[in-house]
């Protein structure tokens, strides 16, 4: 029998669209529970659930328990860091209509690549200017 190579083992975690989506909303800094996770990635709370496991098995993402409530959030700044790096390559890919440009299909709007690095970030990364959640380079800014 052979065994993946890690890269492998996370890129399967990773590619999967629905997980893909639940890491994207992640990637705000804030935790969210399974059925916010569900909604965002447009599945059920059950297929969400075995998604989740899958992710903290793979040590991408944690749970913190407070009272009776679950909270996923992602594991570490690193996995946060891999994230944003898929994302600016993803990004970044030619267009047939329109040459090189900014292309995030699956992620919209919740993808903004400024040209500076963010002010504040629940990670505190300093690469390629990556805010999540949508937001602008003014907010990322604090201006």
């Amino acid at each position: 029998m052979t065994t993946l190579p890690p890269i492998a083992r996370i890129a399967s975690l990773i590619g999967d669209p629905a997980r893909a989506r639940m890491l994207s909303a992640l990637m705000d800094g804030r935790s969210r529970t399974a059925g916010e996770l569900a909604r965002e990635a447009t599945i059920t709370p059950q297929t969400a659930s075995s998604h989740l496991a899958k992710l903290v098995e793979g040590d991408l993402l944690v749970i913190e328990k407070q009272g009776r409530h679950r909270y996923h959030r992602l594991a570490s700044a690193e996995v946060a860091h891999a994230l944003e790096a898929m994302l600016v390559v993803s990004a970044a890919r030619p267009s047939p209509a329109i040459g090189w440009g900014l292309r995030t299909p699956g992620f919209g709007a919740r993808v903004s690549v400024t040209t500076t690095w963010p002010a504040r970030s629940p990670y505190n990364w300093p690469s390629t200017g990556f805010s999540g959640a949508g937001s602008s380079s003014a907010a990322t800014r604090g201006s």
